[in-house]
């Protein structure tokens, strides 16, 4: 099925944070991942939040002529433009694929697709798009397809509209995975991989790979959770290494029930699956949501919860000779001086930095971006902004990507003028 996109105009301000268009920031790649310049307003948590604030790109307006409730990321094209889905809106309330397309001072968002649940289309995506050979997009639905366990999804340009296909629709427990929450990545062969909350042998969730075959895909469960000590239900998608090796999380399972982070290796044609660590609540972290990515030899991720003030952490992980050892990089401490309850996955910036967001904290109780830098054997977190809440961005759940200049995009599931959430930027 194919929708010719309905574009509604948004202008900027292109004030000291000069976004793509206003100012001479270039286009964003798909793999692009930049850096800030050294900041003098950054500040260590526990000290007030920076005078550095995120400029909408778009607001949501909701309802049928727009979508709503963006949970997940970006994924940008080389002109600049960016796409994203929303959880919500649309003709049937079930969500949508929009694109961002700048254009001096302003960004004209266009609903690329309007998904319309049932047998033949998906419904609900949470997770983030993956943007493939010849500009198809790809994503997951949490619900609909088929057996109504969700499905993997395409769209396809041609000229000014694309056309929508479900790419395989699960088929839940036992044999199948069901209901992913998590979006895409995609293999060097052009294999996709992901996960499924639900579904398994175990109903505790699965990790799938998708393989090209002719015109289409193949789809295989790579592994499926037992719920026990293995871990259970991986809200996260998956990591691909360079040699082809995928490490994730669970949010509950492990010998605490409190998650998991685990590697799958491939051997010949099978996986072997290990647990690097299962988290114990506490100090230490418990529930991560996002899945861990690699920074300079370690693997780092959020939690959710646990920690010395219970809102959530950043775990590192570090593989040496076979052997994982986790420690707690740094705890969340809410309130004003710095993030809360972070869900999504972290971005890898120059030198070292990481960025990541957090769903709630910070000056406004609104949620914050904020900044991990390394010396030596310890981190430093500093927040980069607070967002402010209603009617200006609230709340984001989704990973951040880069330009090449360093500035950072991302989503909010709150906030705007009519509430249904935004897309923002943030310029160093």
């Amino acid at each position: 099925m194919s929708i010719v996109g309905r574009s509604r105009a948004f202008v900027l301000g292109c004030g000291a944070a000069a976004l793509a268009g206003c100012g001479g920031t270039s286009g964003l790649s798909p793999s692009s991942q930049g850096g800030f310049a050294p900041n003098s307003a950054h500040v260590r948590a526990g000290a007030p939040a920076p005078s550095l604030e995120s400029t909408l790109l778009y607001q949501f307006v909701g309802g049928s002529a727009d979508g709503a409730y963006p949970y997940a990321g970006l994924v940008a094209d080389s002109s600049g433009n960016l796409y994203g889905t929303t959880n919500g809106g649309g003709a049937a309330g079930l969500g949508t694929v929009f694109k961002l397309t700048p254009s001096g001072s302003t960004y004209t968002e266009t609903v690329l697709h309007e998904f319309a649940g049932g047998t033949g289309d998906g419904e609900l995506p949470y997770g983030n798009l993956v943007l493939g050979k010849k500009g198809v997009l790809y994503g997951t639905t949490y619900g609909g397809g088929e057996h109504g366990a969700g499905c993997v999804f395409a769209l396809t340009p041609s000229g000014e509209t694309y056309a929508e296909s479900v790419v395989y629709s699960f088929a839940g427990s036992p044999n199948d995975g069901g209901n992913p929450y998590a979006g895409l990545v995609e293999g060097a062969s052009g294999t996709l991989y992901g996960t499924t909350l639900y579904g398994g042998s175990s109903g505790a969730g699965t990790v799938y790979e998708l393989v090209p075959s002719g015109k289409g895909f193949t789809e295989s469960v790579v592994y499926a959770f037992a719920g026990g000590s293995d871990g259970a239900n991986p809200y996260a998608g998956v990591s691909l290494t360079k040699t082809g090796a995928l490490y994730g999380t669970t949010t509950y399972g492990g010998t605490a029930g409190d998650g998991t982070v685990y590697s799958l290796t491939k051997s010949g044609t099978t996986y072997a699956h290990d647990v690097l660590h299962s988290f114990a609540g506490g100090s230490d972290g418990a529930n991560p949501y996002g899945a861990p990515v690699s920074s300079s030899g370690a693997f780092l991720g959020t939690t959710q919860n646990g920690g010395s003030a219970s809102d959530g952490t950043i775990y590192e992980v570090v593989v040496t000779k076979g052997k994982a050892t986790e420690t707690v990089a740094h705890s969340f401490l809410g309130g004003s001086a710095d993030g809360a309850q972070p869900e999504a996955s972290l971005l890898v910036g120059k030198k070292g930095a990481v960025y990541g967001t957090t769903d709630s904290g910070g000056a406004n109780s609104a949620g914050t971006v904020f900044e991990l830098t390394k010396t030596k054997k310890t981190y430093a977190e500093s927040l980069l902004t607070s967002f402010p809440g209603y009617p200006g961005s609230a709340n984001p759940k989704s990973t951040l990507i880069a330009s090449a200049a360093g500035t950072l995009y991302g989503t909010t599931y709150g906030g705007g003028n009519d509430g249904y959430g935004t897309v923002f930027s943030l310029t160093p």
